[in-house]
């Protein structure tokens, strides 16, 4: 029997320990969960044969290698800075790693010492990045089995609220790690279109829109997500003149987020504490940007 160690147990992982838990038996696992703290979703599971839970500080080094060394294949669901440590214990007991985060440069540079290792340390195979690699290869593979010549490619995907529970203002909840939410564009944006780049800043992407009609769910709006150029090679797509990849939110999501980016309050770098109308005023206040301010009437 193999034992499989997942690392976080935030919102994101919710379908995924109810997978594994429900399924240790026919998948021949010993599931252990790992996180600096005990939730309540997870109780329900941890009283199963083949499923248990243990309290790791993922910064203490002694306890984190004991599990790993322990087990045959390593899940982290941690927030990204942490995949690096975690990656290097997994060369180092080579032990196999799945992540659903983007490559980072310092994990790509391990990509050699993973090789000599002879593990695996596989990433971007959550919902995004992950699934919509997965649909599109496929798409793509089969039209260039029937001899296409593809000149557009276009991928949308988003974490929508369903029908059921759409009962705010903003259209929108917080499904996953509010803090990659909050950040989800800082990086910028860039993407080609009619054979010409575009690259937008981080105070650009959100306002730069393109509305999406989906089938039966109605309309949407879509900002880039981050770099798509790269994906010309990955995907194959050497005649291709647009390509993007887009972030899915309900329609007027993209027009509030925008002032809160433009105002500043989604940087990590600004450490201004809005405790009360007095302060939040005054920050306002101080701002020299008439633009800015402008876009503070759609709040009234």
């Amino acid at each position: 029997m193999k034992t499989v160690l997942l690392l976080g147990l935030g919102r994101s992982t919710h379908t995924l320990v109810k997978y594994l838990a429900v399924n240790s038996k026919r998948l021949n696992i010993n599931l252990v969960l790992a996180d600096y703290n005990h939730n309540n979703f997870i109780q329900s599971f941890i009283h199963q044969d083949l499923c248990s839970f243990i309290n790791l500080d993922i910064n203490n080094h002694l306890l984190r290698k004991k599990y790993i060394a322990k087990s045959d294949l390593i899940i982290s669901m941690l927030p990204p800075k942490f995949h690096y440590i975690v990656a290097k214990d997994c060369i180092e007991f080579k032990k196999n790693l799945i992540t659903a985060s983007y490559v980072s440069d310092d994990i790509a540079k391990l990509d050699e010492e993973a090789k000599k290792a002879d593990i695996l340390i596989l990433n971007e195979i959550g919902l995004d990045p992950g699934i919509d690699h997965i649909s599109a290869m496929d798409m793509i593979d089969k039209l260039n089995e029937k001899g296409a010549r593809i000149t557009v490619f276009k991928s949308f995907c988003g974490g929508l609220i369903a029908p059921q529970s759409d009962n705010n203002p903003w259209n929108y909840k917080f499904t996953w790690n509010p803090k990659n939410v909050i950040l989800a564009g800082n990086a910028g944006a860039s993407y080609l279109k009619n054979g010409s780049i575009k690259t937008f800043d981080y105070n650009q992407v959100f306002s730069n829109l393109e509305k999406v009609s989906i089938p039966n769910h109605g309309l949407f709006e879509s900002y880039a997500n981050r770099d798509s150029l790269h994906y010309q090679k990955k995907y194959n797509l050497s005649d291709a003149k647009t390509i993007v990849r887009g972030t899915l939110r309900k329609v007027g999501f993209a027009k509030a987020w925008d002032v809160f980016v433009n105002l500043g309050m989604t940087s990590e770098s600004i450490n201004n504490k809005l405790i009360d109308e007095k302060v939040f005023n005054s920050y306002i206040e101080s701002l020299n940007d008439s633009d800015i301010k402008s876009k503070m009437d759609y709040l009234d």
